[in-house]
């Protein structure tokens, strides 16, 4: 399975990596891609921060959304040093070829799937919690990390990827949805690599069910990861 053309992309850099990311979350997953995240990426100064989402000062990114009078301000916080590194690289094979460089990339791959997903969600007028925010991001940043390993270097690296997520990430914040995303998230895609193998990225029946899982609510979502590890 090919994953699509990356080299027609732009040259990397935020910029590039943020259109990198969409190429797979709309080529595997079947993302709608309605509006480029990278025109909502900001460094936002901590003033407005604590106005807007006091939880976001301290965090290496974040996306916001602040409601007022029925009009929607949206946004992806990534801080300096979050910025200085995803833009300092002009390619892929350069940001990834090393373990900082890698969890910024996986850190900005979680805050688009969030936009993404929000924007998705909205348009539909379906009801979105953020524990299904959480629990999307972590189930596709898995897959926007590997087929970017697999372009990058020939190799998913799944082990290893599902090992820097879900066993030696710290959580950052207090946000108890994203622990329990990060869990169940967790279980599924051990689950997953234990029963599909390291190419399970490959496997087309995986391949439907996470493009089924994303048009679904956090409690459907929930409901149906949970049946699917029942029944492996």
């Amino acid at each position: 399975m090919s994953t699509g053309d990356i080299k027609s992309l732009p040259p990397s850099s935020l910029c590039g990596h943020t259109l990198s990311i969409e190429h797979y979350l709309a080529t595997y997953c079947g993302v709608h891609i309605a509006e480029p995240a990278h025109k909502f990426i900001e460094n936002f100064p901590k003033d407005f921060l604590e106005h807007t989402c006091p939880e976001a000062v301290e965090l290496p990114a974040a996306f916001i959304v602040n409601e007022v009078n029925d009009e929607f301000f949206v946004g992806i916080h990534l801080s300096h040093a979050m910025k200085q590194e995803l833009s300092s690289h002009h390619d892929l094979r350069a940001l990834l070829d090393h373990r900082e460089g890698l969890n910024a990339f996986l850190i900005l791959a979680e805050e688009i799937s969030h936009f993404h997903h929000w924007c998705n969600m909205t348009e539909a007028q379906r009801p979105l919690s953020r524990f299904d925010l959480e629990l999307q991001a972590e189930i596709e940043k898995v897959i926007i990390g590997s087929l970017a390993l697999i372009d990058t270097f020939g190799r998913s690296h799944i082990h290893q990827l599902i090992q820097i997520l879900f066993d030696e990430s710290a959580f950052h914040g207090q946000l108890t949805n994203y622990i329990l995303a990060s869990r169940l998230a967790e279980r599924f895609w051990k689950e997953n690599l234990k029963t599909l193998g390291p190419e399970l990225i490959f496997d087309t029946r995986l391949r439907r069910l996470l493009q089924h899982l994303s048009q679904l609510t956090g409690e459907d979502k929930k409901r149906l990861i949970s049946q699917t590890l029942s029944a492996a």
